[in-house]
C-alpha cells in the first residue's frame, strides 16, 4: 500500500509493498517478512473487517486491549467484528511479564483462531507472546506511535525480573489509523521519537560489531533505517500540533524498524547501547520509582551514549592508546554485587562473552573507522534540540532518577544486560579519569 505525505517542501511516497515483498539482497540473505498486509492512513480502522477477510478464514476472534485503548479503539473494533471475545486489562502497572501473560491465557476462550492487539507496546508484546505459545495468528492495531515493536517477531518481556527478548510472532497484518495515533497523548508520541532517534547509536554499535568481529551486516537495511530516522528528524517539530503527515512519517519509521528486525532475524537495526541502558533501568529500578515509558528511557539512553561516545572521540590517538586496555570480562563477584537477585540471569546471558579476546591492538587498528562513525553521530546538543521539539525525555532527572547516583554504573554495568558487542561495552576497559 502506498500513501503520500508532505515532509517540509518534499512530497514523499511511503510504500509498504516493497518492504513486505521477499527479496534477495547483496548482503547474501533473502529478506522476507511475516507481515502480509499493512494499512496505514487516516480512517484506516474502518478497513479492519476487510483486512481480516482478505488474509484468512477466521471465525473466533479475541480482542486484547487495556482500559484506555478500549475507549480509544477497542470497543469500536469489537463492534466491527462482532461476535468476538474481548479481554480488557487494567493499565495500572501493566507490564509485559509472566503475570500479564497468565491473565490473558486464563481468560482466552477455547477455539480462538485470531487475536487482535489494540494498544501500544505492552499490549502488543503480551499478545504476540500469547499468540506464539498458543499457535495463533494476530493482527496489530496500534493506538500510538510510541514504540518500534508493533511488527516485531520477538517480544520484549520482563521475566522473573530480568529483561529478555523472547521468541514470539509478528502480526500477519497491521491496521494503523493515523487519526487515532495522532490523537494519542503527546507523551506517547514523544516516546516513539525517543525510540526512533535511538537508531543513531544502535546502527553505530552494529557497525562496531562488523568492524571488530565481522558480524553479519546489511548495508541496504542500514540505509533504509537511516533514511527513516532522517525523515523523523526533519518533521519532529510538527508532531506537537498533531500534524498527520509528521505522525505518519514517525509511524512509518517505527514500522520499518520492526520489519528490519524481521529481515535480519536480529534486533541490531533497532537496538544498541541506548536500549541496554533502558533495559538496565527496567531491571533494577522499581516501577514505583521510575514509571517512564520504554521510548522515554531509550531517549535518555541515547543522550547518555552520545555523551560517552563523543567524549571518547575527543581524546587524541595517543591518549586513547594510553588509556585503553584489552577487554576484560566482568567477574562473577562483580555481577553478583551489581545485579543481586538477577545475577544468575546475567551469568547465563554473558556465559559466552561477545567481546572476549578483543585486544587493545584490535580496537586501535580500526580506530579511524570508529572515529568516523562517532563524528557522524549527532552531538548531545543536537539531540537535545530534537527531543525538546516534541517534549521528549532526555535526562535521568526527566524520568525521576539521579545522574550523580546512577551514571557511573549505567555506563559500566548496563552493557551486561545483553551479550552484544557495543562500543559502550568496550569502553568499560577505557579510563576516562587518569
Amino acid at each position: 500500500m502506498l500513501i503520500t505525505v508532505k515532509n517540509g517542501s518534499e512530497t514523499m511516497n511511503l510504500d509498504f509493498t516493497s518492504i513486505l515483498t521477499e527479496c534477495s539482497c547483496s548482503c547474501g540473505r533473502v529478506h522476507s517478512s511475516e507481515v502480509r498486509r499493512i494499512v496505514m492512513k487516516q480512517g484506516a480502522l474502518s478497513e479492519l473487517p476487510s483486512v481480516i477477510a482478505e488474509i484468512g478464514d477466521y471465525h473466533r476472534l479475541c480482542v486484547i486491549c487495556d482500559e484506555n485503548t478500549y475507549r480509544v479503539a477497542g470497543k469500536r473494533v469489537a463492534e466491527m467484528i462482532s461476535p468476538a471475545q474481548i479481554i480488557v486489562l487494567n493499565p495500572d502497572h501493566l507490564h509485559a511479564n509472566e503475570k500479564a501473560v497468565g491473565m490473558v491465557q486464563n481468560e482466552l476462550g477455547d477455539g480462538m483462531d485470531l487475536l487482535i492487539a489494540v494498544g501500544s507496546g505492552t499490549v502488543h508484546d503480551i499478545t504476540r507472546y500469547v499468540a506464539y505459545h498458543s499457535g495463533l495468528s494476530f493482527i496489530s492495531v496500534p493506538t500510538a506511535a510510541s514504540v518500534d515493536g508493533y511488527v516485531s517477531n520477538v517480544a520484549a518481556m520482563t521475566w522473573n525480573g530480568a529483561k529478555k527478548t523472547m521468541t514470539a510472532c509478528a502480526p500477519i497484518a497491521m491496521v494503523a489509523d493515523i487519526d487515532i495515533i495522532a490523537d494519542a497523548p503527546m507523551r506517547l508520541t514523544a516516546s516513539g521519537v525517543g525510540d526512533m532517534l535511538g537508531k543513531y547509536t544502535a546502527l553505530l554499535d552494529w557497525k562496531i560489531g562488523k568492524l571488530l568481529c565481522d558480524e553479519y551486516y546489511c548495508d541496504r537495511i542500514v540505509g533504509t533505517v537511516e533514511r527513516a530516522v532522517v525523515n523523523v528528524k526533519n518533521s519532529v517539530e510538527k508532531l506537537q500540533s498533531g500534524d498527520r503527515d509528521s505522525v505518519a512519517l514517525l509511524m512509518y519509521g517505527l514500522v520499518l524498524s520492526g520489519i528490519a528486525m524481521q529481515h535480519t532475524g536480529i534486533s541490531r537495526p533497532a537496538s544498541g547501547s541506548e536500549h541496554h541502558i533502558s533495559h538496565f533501568i527496567e531491571m533494577t529500578v522499581p516501577s514505583e520509582r521510575c514509571d517512564a515509558l520504554h521510548g522515554e528511557k531509550v531517549g535518555v539512553g541515547l543522550m547518555l551514549v552520545s555523551r560517552l561516545y563523543h567524549a571518547f572521540n575527543a581524546y587524541s590517538d595517543a591518549e586513547i592508546a594510553e588509556r585503553l586496555s584489552d577487554y576484560t570480562e566482568a567477574t562473577d563477584s562483580y555481577v553478583s554485587e551489581q545485579f543481586g537477585g538477577l545475577a544468575e540471569e546475567i551469568y547465563k546471558e554473558n556465559a559466552k562473552d561477545c567481546a572476549k579476546g578483543i585486544t587493545r591492538e584490535q580496537i586501535l587498528a580500526v580506530l579511524p573507522e570508529i572515529r568516523r562513525e562517532i563524528k557522524a553521530l549527532p552531538t548531545p546538543e543536537e539531540l537535545s534540540l530534537l527531543l525538546d521539539a516534541c517534549g521528549a525525555c532526555k535526562t535521568l532527572a526527566d524520568i525521576g532518577l539521579s545522574e550523580v547516583e546512577m551514571l557511573p554504573e549505567l555506563y559500566a554495568v548496563a552493557p551486561l544486560v545483553r551479550n552484544r558487542l557495543t562500543l559502550m561495552r568496550l569502553l568499560r576497559c577505557f579510563s576516562f579519569s587518569k
